[in-house]
């Protein structure tokens, strides 16, 4: 690709520097203009052929009507169509879908049956490629809400019970892990938008590295239009408490799964005290103590119903 700095001037004042492409861009520059991950991007055009790029030398590169297209399907996306159906549609079909008269009217689809069972046993086989496209196919033709819901929560319940059965071992529970979470951080990063204020935080406390639960309930906020702020697990109460002020966030939700109840109990202690009072604190996960000023949410399926009514108003 060729690019051409183009220095506007009115005098002697320099008042733009824009950059004039020769129509294409290459998958980096693709990615920042749609929102989508490099790894998203391929998917989309190896199993749906969403667009088909142009191959210049080892690369690819993107025309501006790729990006265009790129951009009006992750809307569909995050509007709870499955790609690979709205990747089958001309872009003025896709548009259609996205008037307020049939967008809200498209039902969520759902695994079905025995769709997980094909995930599990490529676990069980350790074929890390076959789970990842099991698990792949699960995460494109489903809204993210129902992902969580009819996905990732079943599957962490067997994982719990086959864990305390002895029948699942430590390897494929963390191959499985490595897939969920890679998967849903990607699928996170395509549905959230901007943070805005007024939004959620989510992060856990140290030495609680278990982090399906906030993801989760990140990618439900996400995809109920919520402004999302992902920290990630193992951090200091300091610094989630400047994360939050800084950003301006209406709640922080903080997860917990394998501290003590004491140590739980500690940290919630600790950044409630360093939080202002119009932030709100939330803790979900088995880990949650009662805490005074700390909300706890027993489970994702109740977060998902919470996160779709009004948020605390946000100071200004």
């Amino acid at each position: 690709m060729r690019v051409r700095r183009v220095v506007r001037r009115v005098g002697d004042a320099v008042v733009g520097v824009t950059d004039e492409h020769d129509g294409t861009y290459p998958v980096q520059a693709a990615a920042r203009l749609t929102g989508l991950t490099p790894d998203t991007l391929r998917a989309w055009e190896r199993r749906y052929k969403a667009v088909t790029p142009q191959r210049i030398g080892r690369g690819r590169a993107y025309s501006r009507g790729d990006i265009d297209r790129l951009r009006l399907l992750r809307t569909a996306v995050q509007h709870g169509h499955a790609i690979g159906t709205v990747a089958q549609l001309s872009n003025q079909d896709v548009e259609a879908l996205l008037s307020p008269k049939t967008h809200a009217a498209v039902p969520a689809t759902s695994p079905g049956p025995g769709l997980l069972d094909a995930l599990l046993d490529a676990v069980r086989d350790y074929d890390a490629p076959r789970a990842e496209g099991e698990f792949g196919r699960l995460a494109a033709s489903l809204h993210p809400s129902a992902l969580v819901t009819e996905v990732v929560i079943p599957v962490l319940g067997v994982i719990g019970e086959q864990w305390q059965r002895g029948t699942l071992r430590p390897g494929q529970e963390h191959l499985l892990s490595a897939i969920i979470g890679h998967a849903l951080g990607s699928l996170l990063r395509v549905v959230s938008g901007s943070a805005r204020a007024g939004g959620i935080l989510f992060a856990t406390p140290p030495g609680e590295r278990h982090e399906f639960g906030i993801l989760s309930a990140a990618l439900l906020a996400a995809a109920a239009g919520v402004g999302v702020v992902y920290l990630g697990p193992d951090l200091p109460a300091e610094d989630i408490a400047q994360a939050a002020v800084s950003a301006r966030v209406a709640v922080v939700v903080i997860g917990l799964t394998a501290l003590s109840r004491s140590e739980a109990r500690k940290h919630l202690v600790e950044l409630r005290r360093l939080l202002p009072d119009d932030i709100e604190l939330w803790s979900g996960g088995a880990g949650s103590p009662s805490v005074r000023g700390v909300r706890v949410v027993p489970s994702l399926a109740q977060f998902a119903i919470d996160v779709r009514n009004p948020l605390p108003a946000v100071r200004a």
